[in-house]
């Protein structure tokens, strides 16, 4: 008996759509990244959306099919234009990142305020650095702070990053150290790497926080376990300043941390 739906092999786009992600999700059936990219794209060439956000996620991550970057902005801009905001963070990313096509913030700044708009959580965020660094977008504090503020209520640990960097160096917002590591706190809880690192430093200084070397050495560790190379460095050239008692003590607080350890997401979505 086939397991492949009647509407999906008499071309119906949304029932090869949903036959694509039980391929991908091992739904019902044998996992298969080929056979999910074949039911995306017999989608997405009769113009489905989200099967053209999809194609345009496998070719970007080689997930199923070799990966081809110039391919996959092509299935994202098709979606993009039919509003999937996915998508359209997705090209917003890629513009700003030279991944397949020549570095271009306008272009950038499109799209993730195309998404950011629709409440895209990663366009907002985005959105919010390209006014608070002036790439692409007028250069305006407050205005990266709304955005951000919008993707903390949704919460977005990056997000939470930028805005505990906007109290810590009064961008936008009157500078309060405590508020900043009240956003570092929540974004190193929830495993981010920057979060991490910058709530390493405030405990090494004392700012916003009382000095603490043994919490600094562990957020620093954690930091590292995702390659973080600055924490790395900070965490050598702080076990220079604390005693042997302490190092180990970090060390075990980071090991039982790390046994629930996680897998930082991919920058295409």
């Amino acid at each position: 008996m086939s397991l492949i739906p009647p509407s999906a092999e008499c071309g119906d786009s949304e029932s090869q759509f949903n036959l694509g992600m039980r391929y991908k999700n091992g739904d019902g059936v044998t996992k298969d990244e080929t056979e999910a990219v074949k039911w995306f794209r017999l989608a997405a060439d009769q113009g489905n959306c989200d099967a053209q956000h999809n194609l345009g996620v496998c070719l970007a991550e080689g997930y199923g099919v070799p990966m081809d970057m110039m391919e996959a902005i092509k299935w994202f801009r098709l979606a993009a234009n039919q509003g999937n905001d996915r998508s359209q963070c997705n090209l917003g990313i890629i513009y700003s990142t030279d991944r397949g096509v020549t570095e271009d913030y306008v272009e950038a700044g499109k799209w993730l305020r195309l998404a950011a708009d629709q409440g895209n959580v990663r366009a907002q965020c985005c959105l919010g650095f390209l006014h608070l660094s002036g790439l692409g977008v007028p250069k305006d504090e407050k205005e990266a702070v709304k955005w951000d503020r919008l993707a903390v209520d949704q919460g977005y640990a990056p997000a939470q990053v930028i805005l505990g960097t906007s109290y810590w160096g009064g961008f936008g917002v009157p500078r309060n150290n405590v508020e900043a590591v009240k956003w570092y706190r929540s974004a190193a809880e929830q495993g981010n790497s920057n979060g991490c690192f910058r709530l390493g430093v405030a405990y090494e200084k004392g700012t916003g926080v009382s000095k603490d070397f043994v919490l600094a050495h562990m957020w620093f560790s954690k930091s590292a376990a995702e390659q973080n190379s600055k924490a790395e460095e900070a965490r050598k050239a702080l076990e220079d300043q604390m005693t042997p008692e302490q190092i180990k003590e970090a060390r075990k607080m980071s090991r039982e941390w790390l046994e629930n350890t996680r897998k930082t997401e991919s920058t295409i979505l």
